[in-house]
């Protein structure tokens, strides 16, 4: 008979509070007078109160009709932040889309948010930033890494790599999202609208590879969904699996997708590479 493993507390925290007199939840981040241009960093999380082996971001309140709301945000840890997460694709949120990422961070930690978007102050003052940690001896997160590599993104526009899905669920042609700079255990998407401007309500189903080619037409993780819809939002990936990959240095880290549509219509992949 197997023993069973002793049972162990799961903790938690957030910042969902840090402004609730005046605001739906989380910091608040003035934006950039400057379209593609860095904020200032702001705290989201002044010491992390227990190990951290998990954690999902999220922004809100930016599903505004027929504007580019292409979002890249970075996550820095310490009072002078490194960056832990760098441009992690967030735009046309409408309700909060969590973009999670198994990596470890230490109690005490500081952790400040900034971000960079397409459009200007006139157009949003501010926008709201959330986290959320998980960690403590509890945790059941299979995998957990230390260091994170962003591929895909693209600061001159607040975007991703353009991958065209295939119509009426037909699969796509697979886009190189970027060259693996070291190996990777495990892959998190951020994929955004594309600069779109006039969203229709559609699925999407992204599938993901990386090998030393550019010629598999199979996947490594695939039909992960996410959608889009007429109020200018998107939503997704779900599920909220992170794909465990064995990405060898140089591997080339491809993404491809379908949509429910009878129309092919473009989104943006960003990917995050998870050591």
């Amino acid at each position: 008979m197997l023993l069973t493993p002793p049972r162990a507390l799961l903790l938690d925290d957030d910042n969902l509070l840090a402004r609730v007199s005046t605001s739906p939840f989380g910091v608040n981040i003035a934006t950039p007078g400057t379209a593609h241009t860095k904020s200032s960093w702001v705290q989201m999380i002044a010491s992390v109160p227990f190990d951290v082996y998990g954690f999902a971001v999220n922004i809100g309140s930016l599903s505004q009709g027929a504007n580019n709301t292409s979002i890249l945000a970075d996550i820095g840890i310490g009072a002078t932040p490194d960056i832990l997460v760098a441009n992690i694709g967030m735009g046309y949120c409408g309700p909060p889309r969590p973009v999670f990422f198994p990596l470890y961070i230490p109690a005490g930690t500081q952790i400040q948010a900034r971000f960079q978007a397409a459009f200007v102050t006139a157009f949003a003052a501010n926008v709201d930033f959330w986290i959320w940690l998980m960690g403590g001896n509890g945790t059941d997160i299979p995998f957990c890494g230390t260091r994170c590599v962003t591929y895909g993104a693209n600061t001159t526009t607040s975007r991703g790599v353009q991958v065209t899905a295939g119509s009426t669920n037909a699969e796509g042609t697979y886009a190189t999202i970027g060259t693996a700079a070291e190996a990777h255990r495990a892959l998190v998407l951020s994929p955004q609208a594309n600069g779109d401007t006039t969203l229709n309500n559609q699925y999407f189903y992204i599938d993901v590879c990386a090998d030393g080619g550019t010629s598999r037409t199979d996947a490594d993780f695939e039909d992960m969904i996410w959608w889009t819809e007429n109020a200018e939002h998107v939503n997704g990936p779900h599920p909220y699996l992170i794909p465990q990959m064995n990405i060898r240095s140089g591997d080339n880290i491809r993404a491809r997708a379908s949509t429910s549509g009878s129309t092919n219509r473009d989104i943006d992949v960003i990917a995050h590479g998870i050591s």
